[in-house]
Parts: structure tokens; C-alpha cells; sequence
């Protein structure tokens, strides 16, 4: 009998045991929250933090380097490499119909065209943000002119003109529409300043690391510039530019403006 109570005993103890285990595993649950949320947020943190200051690869940034330039510099290195070889094929393809095959150039203009289009939003977009909407309408120019041009020579026949002088049309029609973009370009987006950031300051001078700025038609580079204002090392400054009547060689800075907060 004595048996049997203390066996019935020592299994309503382990039943309170284990309620009591729950409990104290149900309080404890919310600092294991706590834990694998702040986990997850610092996850969170650090992959948002990879992604904040993308880099120039390192096989290139040496070369980089030596040029004071950076990552924004480096998009639009691909994004020129892609126009030049776009207009080249385009080209290629218009004038000379006979030695082109439309199965193989049409491909080919695609595509570029297509990584251009991809630049643009996922990463000219993140490497000019306040001046992006310069550089997509520059962008979207350069693919007009490039469909004007396919269209235009490799479309309209020569062969139905009738007298020479009818026959350079179609050029001037070309010519025409990539200066008139040009302009209307420089006109809508065209600035006589830019902004750079101060690598060292010597009496009156300073060192202005500049990065390459389409809407001044300045190139990157580390620009020894007079001031008319007191700065320091790190001040980002509004920086004045000579531009040239047709721009095919940049814009020249020439005076630190002011300091931009």
C-alpha cells in the first residue's frame, strides 16, 4: 500500500516538475525572441551595409586609383564602352546592308541594348542620384539616335532617289537629329558648375577631387583650383567651369564657389 502511494506520489511530482519546466521554457521564450530578432536585424544591418558602398572590382582598382576615380567613374566606363560599341555595329549594319546579316547585327544591337537599358536604373541611377535624371535622358538619346540611325540607312532605300543631291537626305536626317539631341540635351541639363570634395588645402589653393559630371561636361580627376572661400580637407564644394563652345574636350574647373553643406 505504502508502495503504491509513494509510486503515485513520485508521478504527480514529475507531472508538477514538468509543468513547472514549461513554464520557465515559456518565460524564457521572449528573451530567445529578443536574441533572434536583434540576430536577425544585425544580419539585416551588415547585408544593407555590403550593399551601401558598392566598389570598383579589384583586379581594376589600381588603375582606379591612379586615376582618382571610383565606382561611379567605373559605371560609366561600361556604359561608354557599350555605347561606343552599340554605335560601331549600328553603324556597321546601316551603311553596309550587303556584308550584314540581320540574323546576326539585329542579336547583337539587342542585347547591347539591353544591358544599357539594365545600367541605367540598377546602377547609373545608384552612382548619380541627384543628376540621374540627366543621365537617363541622355541615355534614352543615344538609343533614338541609334533607332534613327538602323532605320533611316539600313531602311530607306537609296536606290528610289532619283537626282544625287536627294540622295544625302537620309544623312542629314541623321546628322541632324543627333545634333538637335545634343543641343536640346545641353540646353535642358547644360550647368557652368559642378561639385567635387577637398583632398588638402595650400594657401589659396586646394586639391579638389571632382568626379566625372555629364551636365557640366567635366571629367574626373584631382583639380588644384583657387578658392574664394575658407575650406578644409573634406569639404564637399561647389566648384565653377569653363565650358567650351561644342564641348568635344570637357569642361575646364576653374574656381572653388563656395562650400556645400
Amino acid at each position: 500500500m505504502v508502495g503504491k502511494m509513494t509510486s503515485k506520489g513520485s508521478k504527480l511530482a514529475d507531472f508538477f516538475r514538468k509543468i513547472g519546466e514549461a513554464i520557465l521554457s515559456v518565460r524564457k521564450l521572449p528573451s530567445k525572441l529578443k536574441w533572434g530578432t536583434s540576430d536577425l536585424k544585425e544580419k539585416i544591418r551588415v547585408k544593407k551595409k555590403s550593399k551601401a558602398k558598392p566598389t570598383v572590382p579589384k583586379i581594376l582598382q589600381g588603375f582606379f586609383e591612379q586615376r582618382h576615380a571610383g565606382w561611379p567613374e567605373y559605371v560609366i566606363l561600361k556604359v561608354q564602352i557599350c555605347v561606343i560599341i552599340l554605335f560601331a555595329i549600328s553603324a556597321i549594319f546601316a551603311i553596309f546592308p550587303g556584308w550584314t546579316p540581320e540574323v546576326v547585327f539585329i542579336p547583337l544591337i539587342l542585347i547591347l541594348v539591353g544591358y544599357t537599358l539594365y545600367l541605367v536604373p540598377t546602377q547609373l541611377k545608384r552612382a548619380f542620384k541627384q543628376d540621374y535624371p540627366a543621365y537617363r535622358a541622355f541615355i534614352g538619346i543615344i538609343l533614338i539616335i541609334v533607332f534613327v540611325l538602323v532605320v533611316v540607312l539600313r531602311y530607306i532605300s537609296f536606290g528610289i532617289v532619283e537626282s544625287p543631291q536627294m540622295a544625302l537626305v537620309p544623312v542629314i536626317l541623321v546628322i541632324g537629329s543627333i545634333l538637335g539631341a545634343f543641343a536640346a540635351f545641353r540646353v535642358k541639363y547644360g550647368r557652368n558648375y559642378t561639385y567635387g570634395v577637398v583632398q588638402r588645402v595650400r594657401d589659396s589653393k586646394a586639391a579638389v577631387r571632382i568626379t566625372y559630371d555629364i551636365r557640366s561636361n567635366v571629367k574626373h580627376g584631382l583639380h588644384f583650383l583657387e578658392t574664394l572661400v575658407k575650406v578644409k580637407s573634406g569639404d564637399r564644394v561647389k566648384v565653377g567651369v569653363e565650358r567650351s563652345m561644342w564641348g568635344l574636350r570637357g569642361s575646364e574647373p576653374t574656381t572653388i564657389l563656395e562650400r556645400v553643406k
